[in-house]
């Protein structure tokens, strides 16, 4: 659904707004972490890049949809958030 509509779904309506993200691939906050997602060379294949604290995770995902490739850097992040709060508990971070 385009942003300019009326009506949203409430199943979208607490998303993070992710419709700005394009191929020059700008910085996005999700949970406090800024993340980027940058198109590349080879057709449906995504950059993403994201930082907490001192250590830095970034890779590729295929898809062909910006939105779910997004999607998917949020997922890396929730699971690097739950690994730096354990990590503080005497746990380490695998990258």
């Amino acid at each position: 659904m385009h942003k300019d509509h009326a009506y949203c779904s409430p199943r979208f309506r607490n998303r993070p707004d992710v419709s700005h993200l394009t191929s020059a691939g700008p910085v996005v906050i999700y949970k406090g972490v800024e993340y980027s997602v940058t198109a590349t060379g080879e057709p449906d294949v995504w950059q993403w890049r994201f930082q907490i604290g001192e250590r830095t995770a970034a890779g590729k995902t295929r898809t062909r949809l910006v939105h779910l490739a997004a999607r998917r850097v949020q997922m890396r992040i929730d699971a690097a958030l739950r690994a730096s709060r354990a990590m503080e508990h005497g746990d380490t971070w695998k990258s």
